[in-house]
């Protein structure tokens, strides 16, 4: 079993990332999309009917989904640190358990304090990126909620905060970079293959609409990746501060 609890330089943490995403692809997608792609078909469908009330559900229930689905991921990626077998079931009911409702306030209050922070000045919200990168991860394995949490990820990325968010700055151009190329290739796959068998005529949803969902879809597949390298940040910032270990994980899963 390889150690990811252990003391990670910012290379190895990129290196690990990469390591967990590819050895366990299908695992991973799979918790990662399974709740998403429902959403996203409801986002196309109201989008195509143009109702905005309808719109705003749409983009919330997907936001929802989004939370939910990484917080699966980071159950699924500690299961893999402790040497066991991440399924579909366990993730998402660990992570149900964790308080639903707690997570969210807790995701929606950072969401307010980055948005406040760049409307201010830019400055600020960078920072504020900075202190706040490990709230996720803190509020899921620690139990913590609110200014709580974000207190606690500002504490555990002390003296690391430029390196840490170096490090997720790298990876998204990686993730954006993947995305990019191949939602390109799809898109060119999908106008030759709808104008081919005119599925852009109007007896067809919008040809539109179904490249930028097939898209939407194809990303999902690679953004496991940037919840794979938070969390290896976060256990990096506890072995180096904490001396956390294999049992510590095991018991802040069991919380």
């Amino acid at each position: 079993m390889k150690n990811y609890l252990t003391e990670q330089p910012a290379g190895k943490i990129i290196r690990h990332s990469l390591e967990i995403y590819l050895s366990n692809f299908k695992t991973l997608s799979l918790i990662f999309s399974l709740p998403i792609l429902l959403s996203l078909l409801l986002s196309v469908y109201t989008k195509e009917i143009d109702q905005k009330p309808l719109i705003m559900i749409a983009e919330a229930i997907k936001l929802f989904t989004v939370v939910f689905a990484s917080l699966a991921v980071v159950i699924a990626v500690s299961d893999i640190s402790l040497g066991r077998r991440p399924t579909v079931g366990r993730s998402y009911r660990c992570a149900y358990r964790k308080g639903m409702g707690t997570i969210l306030v807790t995701y929606l209050l950072l969401g307010l304090v980055l948005l406040v922070g760049f409307i201010l000045l830019v400055v600020p919200g960078i920072l504020f990126s900075l202190w706040y990168v490990l709230t996720l991860e803190v509020v899921l394995l620690e139990r913590l909620s609110g200014w709580k949490a974000l207190k606690r990820s500002k504490e555990l990325g002390k003296g690391f905060y430029w390196r840490n968010w170096g490090v997720m700055i790298l990876m998204c151009i990686i993730y954006i970079a993947s995305v990019v190329i191949s939602s390109y290739i799809l898109g060119l796959t999908v106008s030759f293959i709808g104008h081919s068998f005119g599925l852009g005529s109007p007896e067809f949803l919008n040809l539109k609409q179904i490249g930028s969902f097939i898209a939407e879809s194809f990303a999902l597949l690679f953004y496991p990746i940037m919840a794979i390298v938070s969390i290896l940040i976060y256990y990096d910032m506890r072995v180096r501060k904490e001396a956390y270990g294999i049992r510590e994980l095991t018991e802040d899963l069991a919380r």
